[in-house]
């Protein structure tokens, strides 16, 4: 079984979890943290309520044990400054084609196969 350490931190009022953004993005959640948790760097601090949840379904579903590390502080936590997370898609890679009907330029994935490609007469025959 594959175990995972989680660092937390709190403040008087709430607490937030550390967790690299690359990782949220490989469990398929980045796009599923509400603007209530932060970011700074490679790092996202998810809220205690319902984003650290989140995190802990989709670790638990792939098998993960999870340990909790906490810091606490009876200041106002510093993340509370950091900026509100905001997921930015994987920017697609795109290339624009000629609709082979209508003749209208037409935006599709870089890597969309032949026979979907609307310039293409297999597309129509299909």
């Amino acid at each position: 079984m594959k175990s995972i350490t989680i660092q937390i931190f709190a403040d008087p009022g709430h607490a937030w979890a550390r967790f690299p953004k690359a990782r949220l993005e490989k469990l398929g959640i980045a796009d599923k943290i509400s603007s209530f948790s932060y970011q700074r760097g490679a790092n996202a601090f998810l809220e205690e309520d319902c984003d650290l949840g989140l995190l802990i379904g989709a670790l638990k579903q792939r098998g993960y044990t999870i340990r909790f590390q906490e810091g606490h502080t009876n200041r106002q936590s510093k993340i509370r400054g950091y900026d509100t997370y905001r997921y930015a898609a994987p920017k697609r890679e795109t290339r624009t084609v000629r609709n082979l009907m209508t003749g209208q330029p037409v935006e599709i994935d870089a890597d969309t196969p032949w026979c979907c490609n609307p310039a293409s007469e297999t597309f129509w025959s299909m």
